[in-house]
Protein backbone atom coordinates (compact mmCIF):
# COMPACT_ATOMS: atom_id res chain seq x y z
CA UNK A 1 0.00 0.00 0.00
CA UNK A 2 1.17 3.48 -0.78
CA UNK A 3 0.94 6.48 1.53
CA UNK A 4 -1.93 7.70 -0.63
CA UNK A 5 -3.81 4.39 -0.19
CA UNK A 6 -3.29 4.55 3.58
CA UNK A 7 -4.55 8.14 3.67
CA UNK A 8 -7.65 7.30 1.67
CA UNK A 9 -8.33 4.28 3.90
CA UNK A 10 -7.90 6.40 7.04
CA UNK A 11 -10.26 9.09 5.73
CA UNK A 12 -12.83 6.40 4.90
CA UNK A 13 -12.57 5.00 8.44
CA UNK A 14 -13.04 8.48 9.92
CA UNK A 15 -16.13 9.08 7.79
CA UNK A 16 -17.57 5.71 8.83
CA UNK A 17 -16.93 6.47 12.53
CA UNK A 18 -18.56 9.89 12.16
CA UNK A 19 -21.65 8.25 10.63
CA UNK A 20 -21.80 5.74 13.50
CA UNK A 21 -21.64 8.59 16.02
CA UNK A 22 -24.40 10.43 14.12
CA UNK A 23 -26.56 7.30 14.15
CA UNK A 24 -26.10 6.93 17.92
CA UNK A 25 -26.95 10.60 18.38
CA UNK A 26 -30.10 10.05 16.37
CA UNK A 27 -31.06 7.09 18.58
CA UNK A 28 -30.52 9.19 21.71
CA UNK A 29 -32.70 11.94 20.27
CA UNK A 30 -35.45 9.48 19.27
CA UNK A 31 -35.48 7.82 22.68
CA UNK A 32 -35.48 11.19 24.45
CA UNK A 33 -38.36 12.45 22.33
CA UNK A 34 -40.35 9.29 23.10
CA UNK A 35 -39.72 9.68 26.83
CA UNK A 36 -40.80 13.34 26.77
CA UNK A 37 -43.88 12.59 24.65
CA UNK A 38 -45.01 9.74 26.92
CA UNK A 39 -44.26 11.72 30.10
CA UNK A 40 -46.34 14.67 28.93
CA UNK A 41 -49.15 12.42 27.70
CA UNK A 42 -49.29 10.90 31.20
CA UNK A 43 -49.29 14.37 32.76
CA UNK A 44 -46.11 13.67 34.73
CA UNK A 45 -43.46 16.23 35.61
CA UNK A 46 -39.74 15.64 35.19
CA UNK A 47 -39.24 15.58 38.98
CA UNK A 48 -41.92 12.90 39.36
CA UNK A 49 -40.47 10.66 36.64
CA UNK A 50 -36.94 11.22 37.95
CA UNK A 51 -38.00 10.21 41.44
CA UNK A 52 -39.66 6.98 40.27
CA UNK A 53 -36.77 6.14 37.92
CA UNK A 54 -34.24 6.93 40.66
CA UNK A 55 -32.32 9.50 38.59
CA UNK A 56 -31.71 13.21 38.98
CA UNK A 57 -33.94 15.69 37.19
CA UNK A 58 -30.83 16.90 35.39
CA UNK A 59 -30.13 13.39 34.04
CA UNK A 60 -33.73 12.99 32.89
CA UNK A 61 -33.56 16.34 31.14
CA UNK A 62 -30.37 15.31 29.35
CA UNK A 63 -32.03 12.05 28.26
CA UNK A 64 -35.13 13.87 26.98
CA UNK A 65 -32.93 16.28 25.02
CA UNK A 66 -30.90 13.47 23.45
CA UNK A 67 -27.72 14.63 25.19
CA UNK A 68 -27.15 11.73 27.60
CA UNK A 69 -25.32 8.52 26.80
CA UNK A 70 -27.49 6.40 29.04
CA UNK A 71 -27.03 2.73 29.75
CA UNK A 72 -29.66 0.15 28.85
CA UNK A 73 -30.41 -0.14 32.56
CA UNK A 74 -31.10 3.59 32.85
CA UNK A 75 -33.14 3.61 29.64
CA UNK A 76 -35.20 0.66 30.92
CA UNK A 77 -35.84 2.37 34.30
CA UNK A 78 -36.95 5.62 32.70
CA UNK A 79 -38.92 3.78 30.02
CA UNK A 80 -40.72 1.69 32.64
CA UNK A 81 -41.99 4.82 34.37
CA UNK A 82 -43.37 6.45 31.21
CA UNK A 83 -44.35 3.31 29.28
CA UNK A 84 -41.61 3.14 26.63
CA UNK A 85 -40.51 -0.46 26.04
CA UNK A 86 -36.90 -0.28 24.96
CA UNK A 87 -36.55 -3.96 24.02
CA UNK A 88 -39.63 -3.86 21.81
CA UNK A 89 -38.25 -0.80 20.01
CA UNK A 90 -34.94 -2.54 19.36
CA UNK A 91 -36.57 -5.72 18.09
CA UNK A 92 -38.69 -3.83 15.57
CA UNK A 93 -35.85 -1.65 14.30
CA UNK A 94 -34.69 -2.42 10.78
CA UNK A 95 -31.13 -3.74 10.44
CA UNK A 96 -28.61 -1.35 8.90
CA UNK A 97 -28.29 -1.50 5.12
CA UNK A 98 -24.71 -2.76 5.37
CA UNK A 99 -25.50 -5.54 7.87
CA UNK A 100 -24.19 -9.00 7.03
CA UNK A 101 -26.88 -11.47 5.94
CA UNK A 102 -28.00 -14.07 8.45
CA UNK A 103 -26.40 -17.50 8.01
CA UNK A 104 -28.58 -20.01 6.17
Amino acid sequence: MTIYDNSVHFIHLLAKKRQQLYDMSSLREQFGALVREHRKRLGLTQPAVARFAQVTVSTLSLVENGKANCTFELAERIGAVVGVELVARIRTAAPPANAAPAPA
